[in-house]
């Protein structure tokens, strides 16, 4: 693959662009559970593959204009909403349900208002 410039990314709600984003992060985990015998082989612990999860942030400037992106994510805190992050204009990308859990505002004198989204994989997360 090769490596690619992220000016084409994007965030959708549903399939709504979100405006003003300049950055996303996506982290995926895998659970385990401890299943070591009695009498394990070579006293190696063993473990077991269970679930998988995932988490992801959306930040960029406060847009408030931005009726059907960011202030509609706004009034969905806490609901299950599908949402895209795509890497580039292609679009490549991931595509889930999650649960809109934190929107966090922020406010610098020497700077410009910023609005950060925070999200929780409510299922499967796709890329395509």
């Amino acid at each position: 693959m090769a490596i690619e410039s992220g000016i084409g990314g994007s965030v959708l709600y549903g399939a709504q662009p979100i405006a003003s984003l300049g950055k996303w992060t996506i982290s995926m985990k895998g659970g385990l559970t401890k299943t070591t015998p009695f009498g394990a082989s070579g006293s190696w612990e063993v473990n077991t593959g269970t679930i998988k999860s995932w988490s992801a942030t959306a930040e960029g400037w406060l847009d408030d204009a931005d009726i059907l992106g960011q202030t509609a994510l706004i009034g969905a805190l806490l609901n299950s909403v599908t949402v895209t992050f795509n890497a580039d204009a292609i679009p490549h990308g991931w595509t889930g349900t999650a649960i809109i859990t934190g929107i966090d505002d922020m406010s610098d004198s020497t700077g410009v208002e910023t609005r950060k989204f925070s999200f929780v994989g409510a299922g499967n997360f796709v890329f395509s």
